[in-house]
C-alpha cells in the first residue's frame, strides 16, 4: 500500500474510534508518523520522551535496537549516540566551571593552552562556545576517525590550519571548536572532562544512563597505520540545524549553509565491523593519557550513596543500541568510530530519558543560576544578525514561530533532536540508531501535533 494511504487508512481507522477530539487525534497522528518512520524504513529505531509540566506525557519506542537480534528500542533503557546533543551537556559543565571561576568566557583560548599554535587572531572561550571564532569543520574522513585520540592528542587534526575569519566577524558550526573548550576545561581544573561532567551534571541530575565511550579501536582490526577506518567518502553539505522561521520572519537558523558537527553522511562504506563500535567491559580503567586523574568510570557507589556510576556501567555492557547506516538497498551496520576525544562536540551516549530529564531541569531552574542560565540561553550576534545559536545551545523559534533551545544531532549510526519549549513548559528528546536518515521535516510536524495535544498518552 502507498505510504501516504496507508497513513491515510490508519489515521482514519484510529478517528472513527477516538471521534473528533483534537488532543487525542494530535497524539494518535504523532504516534502513526513515528511508527511510519520504521515501517517505511527510514529508520530501524527511534525512542521519543516528550515531559509537558514535568510529567511524561508521550513516551514510546520504535522498531529496534538491533534489528538482526531483533531486540525492541525501550525508551527509558535503549542507549543512542545523541551526536551534537553533546554539546548542551558540555555547555552546561562549562557554565558551572564559569561559576566556579576556573574559567573565564572572554578571556582568550591560550590563556588556558598556550601550547596551541599561534594564528593570526586569538580568539576567546565565548567564540568557540559559540562558533564564531574561525576554526575550520570536518574535512574527508576526519568526522569517521577509528583512531583513540585522547582530547590533547586530537587537536594534532587541524592545529596547523589557519583561522577561516577574524574571530567574532562570521559564524561556522563545528564540532572542532568544542573539542577546544574540553580541552581548556581540563586545563583549568586538572580534571579529565570527562570526569568533570559526571560530577557537575550526570550525577547531579541522576542522568544514570548517560556515558561516554569506551571504543577498543585494537579490537576492530580495520584500521591503517593512522589509526583511520579505510572508508571512501562522497563530500555532501547537510545543515546542521532545524529549519525554522526567525523573529524577523527569515528562514533557516543560521547565517550560512554548514557541514554537520557529527559528520556527512554520504559513506560508501568498504569495510565494516562487525561489533556496535563498543567493547562494554574493556572501561578506561586508568588516568587519561591527558595526564588528568579521575577519567575512568567508578564501578562502585560513591559515597554519599548514589549507585548510578554502577547503572551506568550496566548500561554501558547491555543497553547499547546497534549502530546502522542507510543506502539504497537498506540498512548496514555503521562504520566504527571511536568519538571519545570530541566528547564535548558529539561523543555522549543516552537514552530519551535521560535528554528529557536534563531539558527539565533547565526549565525547572535546578542547574545553574538565572544570570549564567541566560548568558548561555542567549543567540549570539554576528554584524549585528543573530545566528540563532547561543553557547552550546541552538536558540531560535520553530516554523510556528513558538521560541525553543536545544539541538539537533547527526553522527555516525545516530541522529538525534533535543528541545525545551518554555512557553509550552514541554520537553521533547527523539533519538534513532541510523546516520542521517532525512527525517527532520517528520519529526518538526510530530512535535507541533504533540504541542498541540492537551492530554497525555494512556
Amino acid at each position: 500500500m502507498h505510504p501516504i494511504k496507508k497513513y491515510l487508512t490508519n489515521l482514519f481507522a484510529k478517528k472513527r474510534v477516538l471521534g473528533d477530539n483534537p488532543s487525542l487525534n494530535g497524539l494518535v497522528s504523532a504516534d502513526t508518523l513515528l511508527a511510519n518512520l520504521v515501517e517505511e524504513k527510514k529508520v530501524p529505531g527511534l525512542a521519543i520522551t516528550v515531559l509537558k509540566k514535568g510529567s511524561v506525557f508521550f513516551q514510546k519506542g520504535y522498531g529496534f535496537a538491533n534489528r538482526e537480534e531483533g531486540t525492541r528500542v525501550n525508551p527509558e533503557t535503549s542507549v543512542f549516540r545523541i551526536a551534537s546533543v553533546s554539546k548542551p551537556i558540555a555547555a552546561t559543565a562549562l557554565a558551572y566551571m564559569v561559576n566556579e571561576k576556573l574559567i573565564d568566557l572572554d578571556a582568550f583560548f591560550y590563556t588556558y593552552v598556550p601550547y596551541y599554535p599561534k594564528k593570526k587572531y586569538d580568539f576567546t572561550i565565548r567564540q568557540l562556545a559559540s562558533h564564531t571564532a574561525g576554526i575550520r569543520g570536518y574535512r574527508g574522513i576526519e568526522y569517521g576517525l577509528n583512531k583513540p585520540y585522547s582530547i590533547k592528542e586530537s587537536i594534532g587534526i587541524f592545529k596547523d590550519d589557519e583561522l577561516l575569519f577574524e574571530p567574532g566577524t562570521d559564524y561556522l558550526y563545528n564540532s572542532f571548536d568544542w573539542v577546544l573548550i574540553s580541552l581548556a576545561m581540563q586545563e583549568a581544573s586538572g580534571i579529565a572532562f570527562e570526569e568533570y561532567v559526571e560530577q557537575k551534571v550526570l550525577r547531579p541530575l541522576r542522568m544514570d544512563h548517560t556515558f561516554w565511550p569506551v571504543f577498543n579501536c585494537a579490537q576492530s582490526g580495520l584500521t591503517d597505520e593512522l589509526g583511520q577506518t579505510q572508508m571512501a567518502f562522497e563530500e555532501e553539505k547537510e545543515t546542521s540545524v532545524r529549519e525554522q522561521s526567525s523573529s524577523d520572519g527569515n528562514t533557516g537558523a543560521s547565517v550560512q549553509a554548514q557541514s554537520s558537527s557529527d559528520g556527512n553522511t554520504g559513506a560508501s562504506v568498504q569495510a565494516q565491523s562487525s561489533s556496535d563500535g563498543y567493547s562494554g567491559a574493556s572501561v578506561r580503567a586508568q588516568s587519561s593519557s591527558d595526564g588528568y586523574s579521575g577519567a575512568s568510570v567508578r564501578a562502585q557507589s560513591s559515597s554519599d550513596g548514589y549507585s548510578g556510576a554502577s547503572v551506568r556501567a550496566q548500561s554501558r555492557t547491555s543497553d547499547v543500541v546497534k549502530f546502522y547506516s542507510k543506502n539504497k538497498i537498506g540498512f548496514r551496520e555503521a562504520i566504527p568510530v571511536d568519538n571519545f576525544y570530541k566528547l564535548a562536540g558529539g561523543g555522549f551516549l543516552s537514552t530519551t530519558k535521560d535528554i528529557a530529564k536534563f531539558g527539565q531541569a533547565y526549565l525547572e531552574g535546578k542547574v545553574l543560576n538565572k544570570e549564567l542560565r541566560k548568558e548561555f540561553l542567549s543567540a549570539q550576534k554576528v554584524n549585528g544578525a543573530s545566528v540563532y545559536y547561543g553557547l552550546g545551545w541552538q536558540v531560535s523559534e520553530d516554523a510556528k514561530g513558538r521560541p525553543y533551545f536545544g539541538h539537533v544531532g547527526n553522527g555516525v549510526g545516530g541522529y538525534s533532536n533535543f528541545f525545551v519549549y518554555p512557553e509550552e513548559n514541554m520537553v521533547f528528546s527523539i533519538l534513532t540508531n541510523c546516520t542521517d536518515p532525512k527525517i527532520q521535516s517528520q519529526l518538526d510536524t510530530i512535535i507541533d501535533l504533540l504541542i498541540s495535544a492537551d492530554s497525555p498518552m494512556g
